[in-house]
């Protein structure tokens, strides 16, 4: 389906309430309502991911999120609406159901020893395996479930690794840990960060970016992806955002109204 989808076309830290010493609190909310370049310390990343986590989860980490509502298609001149079904747990694994004229897709993503695994199927039904780089990143319509989520050994690692601040926003940088296997696919240095831009005030993930690749193995080429989320509501204590828009190379491919969304 990735392949699908691409021919488819903070600095208000309120409080900034840390369980930690004064002048480290003092400290970090300086940089951030300052609006520093970069904040790269292991324990300031830690604070920022927990207050966002607090922002997303107000209640008890769920493990499963299922969203329902319309999506809009965008391939060059030919536009297609249909319901769609997004179900994403907090072990990693998510679920995408898009039926459409031409006749319904699929993407899905299993963990298994911390190792994610993605396939996605076409309108013919045939299924096909995802590159080992495009199922690194979690779920793009709901990443905060797994990157903002209490740590699990059994699940795929990303870790903060940065917190900067550009045009866009303030962003907090994951990056994915291989774990230790003899004979991993690929090359770690080739994984793409994962940006969560987090909106000022709110903290919520106001944006989400990535890379993707070709799944052919034999084409190198780096595939912009930018995703927007917008119109949270409070679903059981998770803030879901029931607008997600992605965009591929900076155009529209995707658009997702939201109507209804349970929390597990």
């Amino acid at each position: 389906m990735r392949q699908h989808l691409r021919t488819l076309g903070m600095t208000n830290f309120a409080g900034c309430r840390w369980a930690l010493g004064a002048p480290f609190v003092l400290s970090l909310c300086a940089q951030l309502l300052l609006g520093q370049a970069a904040v790269s310390s292991n324990s300031q990343l830690q604070a920022i991911q927990l207050q966002a986590q607090s922002a997303l989860i107000t209640a008890t980490q769920p493990t499963t999120v299922v969203l329902n509502g319309i999506f809009t298609s965008v391939q060059g001149s030919l536009t297609q609406t249909g319901s769609a079904n997004l179900t994403i747990g907090s072990d990693g694994t998510y679920l995408i159901n898009l039926p459409q004229n031409t006749g319904a897709i699929s993407e899905s993503r299993t963990v298994s020893n911390g190792v994610p695994a993605c396939t996605w199927t076409d309108q013919n039904s045939v299924v096909h395996n995802s590159s080992f780089l495009n199922c690194m990143p979690p779920a793009w319509f709901f990443p905060g479930l797994t990157l903002l989520s209490s740590s699990n050994a059994s699940l795929p690692a990303w870790t903060p690794s940065s917190y900067f601040t550009d045009s866009l926003g303030n962003h907090l940088q994951f990056q994915y840990i291989l774990p230790a296997l003899n004979g991993a696919p690929e090359d770690p240095l080739l994984l793409s960060p994962f940006d969560l831009v987090l909106a000022p005030g709110t903290l919520l993930p106001e944006y989400a970016l990535f890379t993707e690749h070709p799944d052919n193995p034999g084409i190198n080429a780096d595939i912009s992806v930018q995703i927007a989320y917008s119109n949270y509501r409070s679903i059981s204590g998770v803030m879901i955002p029931f607008h997600i828009q992605r965009f591929v190379n900076g155009s529209l491919v995707l658009d997702f109204a939201i109507a209804t969304a349970s929390v597990q």
